[in-house]
């Protein structure tokens, strides 16, 4: 059970992180990109204590985006294709990061997106955990990057 205050609502933030370091470089250059982020979903307002004094998020994965080298424009439908074979299953992952990593991130690698949710104290577990899929979902069909 959480322990809000009463009328403290989730704010939920959409967060960019350049991965491109976990990608095979020579095929990343064959495909002509350079550079690979995956964006997450997270509630600035909603932390978590694993097994450690300092608190972190639980960032739920949303999709993937990509930038292409000068001039390899006509190439990104290959790219994406390549790069949503190598993303499969992440779907389900749910990543956990130190606030403070986090909070040091700059503007332009998140986005806040206005969504009017109820109160923590108006829903249970599962009905959050709903709700973080529905703006998941959102996401997927309008995608920010």
């Amino acid at each position: 059970m959480r322990k809000t205050p009463p009328d403290l609502k989730p704010k939920f933030v959409f967060l960019r992180m350049e991965e491109t370091s976990f990608w095979d470089k020579k095929l990343l250059e064959e495909k002509r990109i350079d550079r690979v982020y995956s964006v997450y979903l997270y509630d600035e307002n909603e932390v978590t204590y694993l097994c450690e004094i300092t608190p972190s998020y639980a960032l739920y994965y949303c999709d993937f985006c990509f930038e292409m080298a000068e001039g390899a424009e006509d190439y990104s439908e290959e790219a994406y294709d390549f790069l949503l074979e190598g993303s499969a299953g992440m779907e389900s992952d749910t990543s956990y990061v130190k606030c403070s990593c986090v909070d040091r991130m700059t503007e332009k690698d998140r986005s806040i997106e206005g969504y009017d949710v109820k109160p923590y104290s108006d829903m249970n577990d599962e009905e959050y955990a709903d709700l973080v899929d529905e703006i998941i979902g959102d996401y997927r069909s309008n995608p920010t990057w």
